[in-house]
């Protein structure tokens, strides 16, 4: 005998029917954003070393390292000292581009979760650091910035062909780390190149040699503290400050005098 479905039983049939359809959809949606959120991550993952706050961003995009490429001793009067943009490929216009889709709720620290954000770190040779102690890792910058930049500018039909890059550093802390400093050296001899980390006094590479730099960074921190105490200035506050350093000590003027004057004799040879 056949049962007829009341109209009671067909609206809770339909009814169940919704809910199921419900649930699937908001499985999908689910699976979708546990989706999103790994690649934020993965992403967040590639690029935290990079994120620095501006003042980093900014010593990063003026670094001094490979800006040089000669093909004799300057002080012989030969080559020619090459004034290129070495940037870090990751600039702050990048960060905004990026971090411009937030997500609601904020941790304690004020930042949202799966979202990129400037952090303080350190610089270092070749130690990337974890998520929660980022580090700022010069090899990397190398790897896929610098040598790849010098390469497309001596190689053929670039526009330094002929020349041979001489790369010299300031033999800071991290410049002289082990394995960053093996591994740079391996890749210029692989090239033909020179890996040659510069003597303390060495003004027509590096004005603020060895003797000069730690004194004016210790001259700008305390500079910096008489500006905002110990909250970390802005962008403009810090350049204020380094104004101040660079005023006290006459050797630095005298040191870009003499640079100037070098670029000078080489450019009219």
């Amino acid at each position: 005998m056949a049962i007829i479905p009341t109209q009671t039983q067909t609206t809770i049939t339909r009814a169940q029917t919704t809910i199921t359809l419900a649930e699937e959809e908001r499985e999908v949606k689910k699976q979708a954003q546990a989706k999103a959120g790994r690649a934020k991550r993965q992403t967040r993952d590639e690029a935290h070393h990079v994120l620095v706050r501006a003042a980093n961003i900014q010593m990063i995009r003026n670094m001094p390292e490979t800006d040089a490429t000669l093909t004799k001793r300057p002080e012989r009067k030969g080559g020619i000292v090459v004034e290129d943009d070495m940037r870090a490929p990751f600039t702050l216009q990048d960060y905004v581009k990026v971090g411009a889709d937030f997500r609601p709720g904020m941790n304690r620290h004020g930042n949202c979760c799966d979202c990129l954000y400037l952090v303080d770190c350190n610089v270092t040779g070749s130690s990337e650091g974890t998520p929660d102690d980022p580090k700022f890792v010069l090899k990397k910058l190398f790897e896929h910035h610098i040598f790849q930049k010098l390469d497309g500018l001596v190689a053929t039909g670039g526009q330094y062909e002929v020349y041979i890059p001489v790369i010299q550093g300031d033999n800071a802390g991290p410049h002289a780390e082990k394995e960053y400093f093996n591994w740079c050296k391996a890749q210029c001899e692989q090239r033909g190149w020179h890996w040659e980390p510069q003597v303390p006094q060495m003004p027509h590479m590096n004005n603020l040699d060895l003797s000069v730099f730690p004194c004016m960074s210790r001259r700008h921190c305390a500079a910096a503290r008489e500006r905002g105490g110990l909250h970390v200035l802005k962008q403009d506050g810090i350049w204020d400050a380094a104004e101040d350093v660079w005023r006290t000590l006459p050797c630095i003027g005298r040191g870009e005098r003499f640079c100037w004057k070098q670029d000078r004799e080489w450019h009219s040879l």
